[in-house]
């Protein structure tokens, strides 16, 4: 298994959540207070995060998600260029194939 620094592992935490804040400032979520979870919209709806800056690193994301342990139902996925970030797509956890699937794709991406 590949290793990270540590820098690697603050930005990424970092990028991670600029775009929770965001979630947090523009809907009704709020930080999810489990483990390894990131949001949950006031509603119950469970939220997890993730932000990518490449075709190729967004679906080896996707690939990771499919082989961790915990998963979510729900996976928002934001393209960060720099300092701007914009939503692209939007996932959940198909329980019969047990892999995320994209639901919706908002072409920041091609």
């Amino acid at each position: 298994k590949k290793q990270r620094s540590l820098d690697l592992i603050t930005k990424n935490t970092f990028d991670g959540l600029v775009a929770e804040y965001y979630l947090r400032q523009e809907f009704d979520f709020v930080f999810d207070p489990r483990d390894w979870h990131d949001l949950v919209h006031l509603n119950g709806y469970d939220l997890e995060v993730k932000t990518f800056s490449s075709v190729q690193q967004k679906y080896d994301t996707i690939l990771k998600l499919d082989g961790m342990k915990t998963k979510y139902p729900h996976v928002a996925m934001f393209y960060r260029q720099d300092k701007q970030y914009t939503l692209d797509a939007y996932l959940e956890y198909d329980d019969v194939e047990q892999k995320y699937k994209i639901v919706e794709e908002y072409g920041a991406v091609q």
